[in-house]
């Protein structure tokens, strides 16, 4: 059985999309399709004194309505500074933010000279993947032509990667043809949110919240079991 996900790119994702990663054996970007604005792409939210704040990557998207994900450009190699200095404002206090601020400050650095959104999202993600064990193989749409679209192009990839299981988040089942990936001998897989752990009373509970929000509140070691289904997502559910 090989798993793979198949998701859009986002900056520093809520703790559910890093549980259905851990799911998998392939992660795999959808980074081929149309760069939708004011979206998860380049933005997240982040504690802030009296409700979440959004932390945004400048992008340049003038005139650019029809361009595809891989090729949005960043708008400035100085956006990190004020990220960090607003998770600095959120976070200094909390014991789990020490653990990560060197490493933290370090990445954001580096993904600051990098040109591309989708570079920025994956080498962030990379440093988080290590840090949350999660052992997952990259890669790429834009890497495997195909003039196909939706469900279709969607099984296309799961045979182009050798996967024979798709991973897939629940907002999915509104669009996806499961006929299509049953052709292929695919099987689909549906992630349910709420096996996802009981985040501890003491820890905000907004969902939609950064990742960076759980490691700072609660560390690492806690984020890594707050971050994996309980049970695991193997049992092939029918929409």
């Amino acid at each position: 059985m090989t798993r793979i996900v198949i998701t859009q790119s986002n900056y520093i994702p809520w703790r559910g999309w890093y549980a259905m990663v851990r799911g998998a054996e392939t992660l795999m970007y959808l980074d081929d399709v149309q760069y939708t604005r004011r979206d998860w792409r380049n933005r997240n939210l982040i504690a802030g004194p009296e409700a979440p704040q959004w932390l945004t990557i400048p992008v340049l998207v003038a005139g650019k309505y029809f361009a595809k994900i891989h090729d949005i450009e960043c708008a400035n190699k100085t956006w990190w500074k004020s990220h960090l200095s607003s998770l600095d404002s959120a976070y200094k206090k909390c014991a789990g933010y020490s653990q990560i601020r060197e490493e933290l400050y370090k990445e954001f650095e580096e993904a600051g000279e990098l040109k591309f959104l989708s570079e920025i999202n994956d080498h962030l993600n990379r440093w988080l993947f290590s840090i949350l064990d999660i052992r997952v193989n990259r890669l790429r749409s834009r890497d495997y032509t195909s003039s196909s679209e939706r469900s279709q192009r969607l099984a296309e990839l799961c045979m182009a990667a050798g996967a024979d299981h798709y991973i897939s988040g629940p907002a999915a089942r509104i669009y996806l043809d499961e006929s299509i990936f049953e052709k292929s001998n695919i099987k689909v897989v549906w992630v349910n949110y709420e096996q996802l752990p009981e985040l501890p009373s003491d820890i905000r509970a907004d969902k939609e919240l950064s990742i960076i929000h759980l490691l700072a509140t609660a560390g690492i070691e806690e984020t890594a079991r707050l971050t994996t289904f309980n049970p695991t997502p193997l049992k092939i559910e029918k929409s």
